[in-house]
């Protein structure tokens, strides 16, 4: 009885936060309102759905469950009513209703009823959502105290004099972190030469302006050897360093400037051409060890009005990449890279209205497209791939519930998988406009039930309900699956 009690009342604090935002007048039970209705139907095909669960679940138990599950899902039709005054949530079986669960606001509180309980709806009184919901938050928010016991704790502690340092004391602090040798060594290893004016070839085409850039290994060496200066300079570090060394750790500022020697730094070269009086780039760049002597990486980009290449090589990976974007009706958009052999390519193009994409990975026998259109408010697209020979496509469409207004939304999807013509599941689902719960709420024929009296057990409900709950609602929830779908629900078995 607890735990049934407990659904009850998480169900009315759901609805109570439903509630709490509609903008419409109170409405009775019964009476218009305004709102949504969301369904989804899937159909399986169930032949095919078996045949791929054969291959993916060896293990019989979990063929058969997964069976099962197929069968399920081409026979449950779920929906959920959302109104500004209340909330229904239907689970059909093939177009007959199997159960309805749901709840409207009154003037006085909120009405529960379901198909579960066919001769009771249960009340709960506004006064009693309160007293709910306030113990409910006690549970979990501490008790708030009187506004002047919160001013005298908010109070900040009375601290001593002198331990906090002026703003005059901070800025030569600041200063001469500002002012240290590594920024000072750092400013020195970005070398940029002045523009050159001339004329200058490069990648076939014609500059007048050249400009280089290089970051010297030396100076990053010299950098981070003023680095290590200053950070063993600071106290702190000092006594970790001491600390560490005890331990035989041998944590010490040569030891750390040897990290990284001179040698392996790499130095980074780049020239730019470009034309003074129109759009238009070519930039090459290298990365080299200390003598030039060893490539680790080099690129080149050109840059026009409408389009944008690069290249970038890894020598000593045996990589390039090479990208290339173009714009003008079209966004057009690639992405090649390459090592030994060709390892992945992408292509796409995107208007205002449509998006279509390609992507090749040879060397794991996979490809994928995807295509995206666009018209007025309705949406459409395909997505195809193919991994190792195995083929899985999904086929979308989405448009308005009413065209007319623009309003509500159907959406409906197709999976495929394998070779088959016809999709494996078919989903449509649907946000339409929805006035009304379908759940009868009246108390023509069935008992009004206060909430309290199932908590005191006054008035003698409990055994009535759980009757009418067990034998009524559970039974002829049972009986419609076994008929709708015979075997996939098995009842309990008796011990001998």
């Amino acid at each position: 009885m607890k735990r049934f009690v407990a659904l009850l009342i998480a169900f009315a604090l759901g609805l109570c936060g439903v509630c709490a935002g509609a903008e419409s007048p109170t409405a009775l039970p019964g009476e218009a309102s305004t709102g949504w209705r969301l369904s989804n139907d899937i159909t399986v095909d169930l032949a095919a759905y078996q045949s791929l669960m054969e291959t993916l679940c060896p293990d019989p138990i979990l063929l058969q469950q997964a069976k099962k599950t197929g069968i399920l899902l081409n026979a449950v039709d779920p929906s959920l009513i959302l109104l500004d005054d209340g909330i229904q949530l239907d689970i059909d079986l093939k177009g007959k209703r199997g159960l309805s669960v749901g709840g409207v606001r009154s003037e006085d509180g909120i009405t529960f009823a379901s198909t579960l309980l066919p001769s009771y709806v249960i009340t709960i009184p506004i006064q009693n959502i309160i007293a709910i919901v306030t113990a409910v938050v006690s549970m979990f928010l501490p008790a708030r105290r009187p506004a002047s016991e919160a001013a005298v704790d908010s109070a900040p502690p009375a601290r001593e004099t002198g331990t906090i340092a002026p703003a005059s004391r901070l800025k030569p602090i600041v200063a001469k972190a500002v002012t240290s040798p590594v920024l000072d060594r750092l400013s020195k290893c970005v070398v940029t030469s002045e523009p050159e004016y001339g004329v200058f070839r490069a990648n076939g085409s014609t500059y007048d302006v050249r400009q280089s850039c290089n970051i010297s290994g030396p100076n990053l060496h010299g950098a981070w050897e003023s680095f290590v200066d200053w950070a063993f300079e600071n106290k702190g570090i000092i006594s970790m360093a001491e600390t560490a060394n005890k331990a035989g750790l041998e944590i010490t500022a040569e030891n750390a400037k040897a990290l990284m020697p001179e040698n392996i730094l790499p130095q980074f070269s780049a020239t730019t051409y470009s034309h003074s009086l129109s759009d238009g780039s070519f930039t090459t760049a290298t990365f080299t060890n200390a003598d030039g002597s060893k490539v680790y990486a080099d690129a080149r980009v050109e840059i026009t009005r409408d389009t944008a290449t690069a290249v970038l090589r890894l020598p000593t990976k045996d990589l390039e990449a090479n990208l290339a974007m173009r714009q003008g009706d079209e966004l057009w958009f690639m992405l090649d890279l390459r090592g030994r052999e060709p390892l992945f390519h992408g292509e796409s193009n995107v208007t205002a209205e449509t998006l279509n994409g390609r992507l090749d990975m040879p060397t794991m026998q996979s490809d994928a497209s995807l295509a995206l259109n666009q018209i007025d408010d309705a949406l459409n697209g395909q997505l195809d791939i193919n991994a190792g020979g195995t083929y899985v496509g999904v086929t979308f469409d989405s448009r308005p519930f009413d065209e007319a207004a623009g309003d509500g939304l159907i959406l409906t999807a197709d999976l495929y998988y394998g070779a088959g013509a016809a999709p494996l599941i078919h989903e449509v689902f649907t946000m339409e406009p929805a006035s009304t719960l379908t759940l009868d709420y009246t108390n023509a024929h069935k008992t009004l039930v206060p909430i309290t009296s199932l908590v005191t057990g006054a008035g003698g409900y409990l055994p009535g309900l759980l009757t009418d709950l067990l034998i009524n609602g559970l039974g002829g929830l049972i009986l419609t699956l076994n008929t709708t779908i015979p075997g996939v629900i098995q009842p309990p078995r008796l011990r001998r």
